[in-house]
């Protein structure tokens, strides 16, 4: 993985790809497990924490807000 590249996480419906999703950006707490990149573990604290990090993800889900631009929305 280099910055700037784009992963996609594919699957069945209710295999749990939302559920990763929101784990690794700290949406929802996680119990277990361990994100390593390069090597090392990653420990990711907050939403803005991951962020930081170069992480963030785009759900499908329909939680926009309808006074914002599609644009605003995706930020």
């Amino acid at each position: 993985m280099q910055r700037g590249d784009t992963l996609g996480l594919i699957g069945e419906s209710g295999c749990g790809k939302t559920t990763l999703g929101r784990a690794i950006l700290q949406l929802v707490p996680t119990t277990s497990g361990k994100i390593i990149l390069n090597d090392e573990e990653l420990k990711i604290h907050s939403v803005h924490n991951a962020k930081e990090l170069g992480i963030s993800a785009v759900f499908q889900e329909f939680s926009l807000v309808p006074q914002l631009t599609v644009e605003e929305n995706l930020f």
